[in-house]
């Protein structure tokens, strides 16, 4: 049933095959109509007709045994004759019921003896019987006949009407049995609509059968074609929206193209290739080779050829590398070759870059490691080796952790880490050692590189070895800022050690002193045995000025045999006075020099902060002036300085 369903369904899908269909059903529903509502009422109408003609002769006969008066029919025309004839005939050929009018449509006769001398008034009697028609009604079994009864058989009511001279002059009634008849014909009937209704239902069956076979090849076909054309579509949509450039090429040229070629060699639209040979675009010396390729692919003798490189001329004059590729294919009657081109520009370029790359990691004079999201060395170049001392081998897999050096502190590392984070990468000086555990300034720089979901993936570290450039650097400063003979600070950074000082102790209030030193003694040293023994006794009077103080104190050398010292966070003036008593007391003891041995002193002035100055300036002039005081007094002594005069301790 479910198949004979999609058959009907399937018809029903296919417009002239509906049509049909409809058009099969149609005539397999009007057959059986007209067998019920054409044929069987012809056939009944005949066979009415064919007993009322019967009844009409037998009436006839009946009535002309009946006498007949001046006026017509009458009592006297029912005599024991006509009555035995009527009786006669109704048993012989099976009348019901014969009955005689009189003009007027009274029952003269019937074998009925109660309708005898009723009288017919019906319309149809006096309309049509009475005016010479004969009327005649078949009544089926349990029907009413024309007079209102109800009869058990089926019967032909038949009135005819008997003319004397033209006038009506009575009347005949036949009741014509023909039950036996009109079963028969019923049952004729029957059976050739029944055979007629199998042969319309077995031609329906075929017609459906067969149409439905007819849709379903109609609907395949469809959808084979629906199919194909949805695989052309969306083959279609793949070439033209290919970043590669694909053609069609017959022995004509070229027939088919998508976009990606127009683009790929620089023409304004497809047309400007079609029925060109590809090898056409092909610089000269790889023309030949090109060619070939292709006119293998159209003649089948390769169904598949691998990739190959080749130059194209673009329209505009550039060239540009591909690589090319063709397939054997049928196209209805004829062989073709599908080319799929590759534009090699980008990875040519991509290829050049990375050899370049990798020249400049090779050879660069700067140290380069890369390390994965997990800081793990992945590659370092040879730069790498020869500042560290580690090989690649020793390295790689490794934590980069392994060249700290140890002076920096956690938070350092921390915070080189959120910049990392924060700003992609960090950038500046780090103390790191070497694999033989010597300690070395590197100048770095870390990039974080990112993956395509915005995640970091490595670390590329590029430092150089800056240790010798530090140490020149050291040198300048101290060359511009410590004395070269002592290495004690100069009078420029004495004068900022200073000034800071004085900046200090506005904040944190507390005492200050300065002590100006000159030495007593010192330039017959000099004429004696020379700058080289003068130059040795300043080193030693810096030695023992630095033993006398502390480390947050300053000892500067001013020049020649002069010197400051600079006392902070002192608790009082016998503070200044204890550090400068044992100043001199390091002085008490000879100075070995080359071939002998000197003996020197010192005249020390002081001032202190804020009573003596507020300012380095005021602070060194004010201790000056005391030194000269204790200088001119006798030397070997100390004065403090005190409103413009020098006090003695």
């Amino acid at each position: 049933m479910e198949r004979a369903w999609s058959a009907v369904l399937g018809v029903f899908r296919v417009g002239f095959l509906r049509s049909l269909l409809l058009a099969s059903v149609a005539v397999a529903v009007a057959v059986p109509l007209a067998d019920r509502f054409l044929v069987y009422p012809k056939f009944s109408e005949f066979a009415v007709r064919d007993t009322e003609d019967e009844a009409i002769r037998v009436g006839r006969h009946v009535s002309s045994a009946l006498p007949m008066g001046a006026g017509g029919l009458g009592e006297e025309s029912i005599t024991p004759d006509f009555v035995g004839e009527a009786r006669l005939i109704q048993q012989t050929i099976g009348l019901m019921k014969p009955k005689v009018f009189a003009p007027s449509g009274k029952v003269l006769f019937s074998t009925s003896d109660r309708d005898i001398g009723e009288v017919n008034r019906h319309p149809y009697f006096l309309d049509r019987v009475a005016k010479g028609d004969v009327h005649t009604k078949v009544v089926r079994r349990s029907g009413k006949s024309l007079e209102g009864q109800i009869v058990d058989v089926d019967v032909v009511e038949t009135y005819i009407p008997v003319m004397v001279d033209g006038r009506f002059g009575g009347a005949l009634e036949i009741y014509y049995d023909v039950t036996a008849r009109l079963e028969r014909l019923d049952g004729l009937l029957f059976y050739s609509s029944l055979a007629l209704a199998l042969m319309t239902g077995v031609f329906l069956v075929v017609i459906v059968w067969t149409l439905g076979r007819a849709a379903a090849e109609v609907s395949e076909r469809g959808r084979v074609e629906k199919v194909l054309r949805g695989n052309e579509e969306r083959y279609r949509s793949l070439v033209d929206l290919s970043p590669d450039a694909i053609f069609v090429q017959t022995n004509n040229g070229i027939t088919l193209t998508n976009p990606a070629m127009v683009d790929l060699l620089g023409v304004e639209e497809p047309r400007a290739v079609l029925s060109m040979d590809f090898s056409d675009f092909a610089v000269p010396e790889d023309r030949h080779y090109v060619a070939a390729v292709i006119e293998a692919a159209i003649r089948g003798r390769e169904a598949y050829t691998e990739f190959r490189e080749a130059r194209l001329r673009r329209k505009d004059g550039s060239i540009l590398d591909v690589e090319f590729a063709a397939f054997a294919a049928d196209d209805g009657d004829q062989s073709v070759a599908q080319v799929i081109v590759h534009d090699l520009t980008a990875r040519k370029e991509a290829e050049r870059y990375h050899r370049m790359a990798s020249i400049v990691f090779e050879a660069s004079a700067e140290a380069m490691m890369a390390t994965d999201a997990g800081n793990r060395i992945e590659m370092v170049n040879p730069a790498f080796t020869e500042i560290t001392g580690y090989s690649a081998d020793e390295v790689i897999g490794k934590d980069p952790g392994l060249l700290a050096s140890g002076r920096h502190s956690e938070d350092f590392y921390k915070e080189m880490y959120l910049s990392l984070q924060r700003d992609g990468f960090w950038r500046g000086n780090i103390w790191n050692r070497r694999k033989n555990g010597e300690p070395f300034v590197q100048r770095l720089t870390i990039s974080a590189i990112k993956d395509g979901n915005g995640e970091i993936s490595k670390f590329v570290s590029v430092f150089s070895d800056i240790t010798e450039e530090k140490l020149e650097e050291e040198k300048v400063r101290n060359r511009a800022n410590m004395d070269a003979l002592t290495g004690l600070p100069n009078r420029y950074l004495l004068k900022t050690r200073l000034s800071y000082a004085v900046k200090d102790q506005r904040t944190r209030p507390s005492n200050l002193a300065v002590l100006f030193l000159d030495l007593d003694g010192f330039k017959p040293v000099n004429d004696s045995y020379g700058h080289k023994a003068g130059d040795d006794v300043l080193q030693q009077v810096s030695d023992r000025l630095t033993a006398c103080v502390r480390e947050n104190d300053t000892v500067a050398r001013l020049g020649g045999d002069e010197f400051v010292i600079v006392l902070r966070y002192i608790d009082d003036r016998n503070h200044v006075e204890m550090v400068t008593r044992k100043v001199m007391q390091s002085f008490a003891d000879p100075f070995e020099i080359e071939g002998g041995a000197v003996v020197i002193g010192c005249s020390i002035g002081i001032s202190r902060y804020p009573d003596d100055g507020t300012d380095a300036e005021e602070l060194l002039e004010h201790a000056d002036q005391a030194m000269y005081q204790a200088k001119h007094e006798g030397k070997g002594g100390y004065r403090f300085f005190s409103g413009g005069v020098a006090t003695q301790a």
